[in-house]
């Protein structure tokens, strides 16, 4: 952190209330500056990408501030690149790349594991179509 904002994918929003896993989730995005931490609204625009639009909020001193009540996932903080996918594979963890064929690499994986289970599999189908897109 210095006066440059950084930004930081810290989160994200739906983790713990899917059912349906593995799923794209929404990232929650912040800038990190030498004044703490503060979230970021953007919209996500197809081909896939993230636009940030504006600061959500005051500054806080760390990341567990930026929300009153916990209600999401949070991750080992990475950077911000507009291209990075967010797929919660259980409701504890979240794969994160801007590299889609990692991604897609570790949603194999997952099937792999899972290939007795049929219905698992329409789910993980989707998610590797999505990672596409």
């Amino acid at each position: 952190m210095g006066n440059n904002p950084a930004f930081i994918i810290v989160g994200a929003y739906e983790c713990a209330e899917l059912e349906a896993l593995p799923s794209h989730v929404s990232p929650i995005v912040a800038e990190a500056t030498t004044e703490g931490f503060r979230r970021w609204r953007y919209k996500i625009t197809k081909p896939y990408r993230i636009s940030l639009e504006g600061p959500i909020g005051p500054f806080r001193k760390g990341i567990g501030d930026l929300f009153p009540v916990r209600s999401y996932t949070s991750i080992e903080p990475v950077a911000f690149v507009d291209t990075v996918q967010l797929i919660a594979i259980s409701q504890a963890r979240v794969i994160v790349s801007e590299h889609k064929m990692i991604l897609a690499l570790r949603v194999i994986s997952l099937a792999v594991r899972k290939w007795n289970r049929p219905s698992d599999m329409r789910r993980i189908l989707i998610t590797l179509v999505n990672i596409f897109l």
